[in-house]
């Protein structure tokens, strides 16, 4: 769910002025454009949409905006670099340094932690098939 899910929607409780997520920013879905990531995708000849390691040099970080939009092949830095940490190739590859509360959530990073709490939480990597050609 959270690879192809999280912060791909607008909160719709935010445009509401209801979302209870907001101080601190815990909400699934984005509240500002600068917070939205493109779902990432791997194409039928194995690459991906965008790079999860190149940055976009024309991407916006404080409005969100890219001249190139969702068709951009880069990475773009939104808040959090959500792009990258919960791009294919990354989320929960590694392991986090911080502890669970008793609820089994982060206490750094909360319940969207994208790096693995233990060896049943890791997942191997998804590789862009051309990284494999070189």
């Amino acid at each position: 769910r959270y690879l192809k899910e999280f912060r791909t929607e607008q909160c719709s409780l935010f445009l509401q002025h209801k979302c209870s997520q907001h101080r601190p920013f815990t909400c699934f879905h984005w509240h500002f454009l600068n917070q939205r990531r493109r779902r990432p995708l791997r194409r039928r000849d194995g690459t991906f949409n965008y790079s999860p390691d190149i940055y976009c040099s024309k991407y916006d970080e404080a409005t969100g905006l890219c001249p190139d939009g969702d068709e951009c092949p880069y990475l773009h830095r939104t808040t959090g670099d959500t792009e990258r940490k919960y791009h294919l190739r990354y989320y929960k590859t590694g392991t986090c340094i911080h502890e669970t509360d008793a609820r089994g959530h982060c206490v750094k990073n909360g319940l969207h932690c994208a790096f693995a709490h233990g060896p049943l939480d890791l997942r191997p990597p998804v590789c862009d098939i051309s990284s494999s050609l070189r």
